[in-house]
């Protein structure tokens, strides 16, 4: 049965479609998805960093994971 399917048909995919240009800027945004993603895990990244590897005053360490927590509430996927 499954011998008759190939790779590319057993993948799910997805499409998106966009009216340019009235949706030009959502166009964009999700073109620049991984870049956003990145972006997000180099700061999450570096917040850990400074947190584990500097000596901070307790101030400091509370803002940084206060950082680090409003990152994972609003954007909790890219986290997973």
């Amino acid at each position: 049965m499954w011998a008759n399917i190939s790779k590319e048909d057993a993948m799910p995919r997805a499409q998106l479609e966009f009216n340019l240009p009235d949706e030009e800027e959502d166009f964009r945004h999700a073109c620049n998805g991984m870049d956003y993603y990145a972006a997000l895990r180099a700061v999450d990244q570096r917040l850990r960093d400074r947190l584990k590897y500097e000596t901070l005053s307790p101030e400091v360490q509370e803002a940084l994971n206060d950082i680090r927590r409003f990152l994972r509430e609003f954007v909790p996927e890219a986290f997973l």
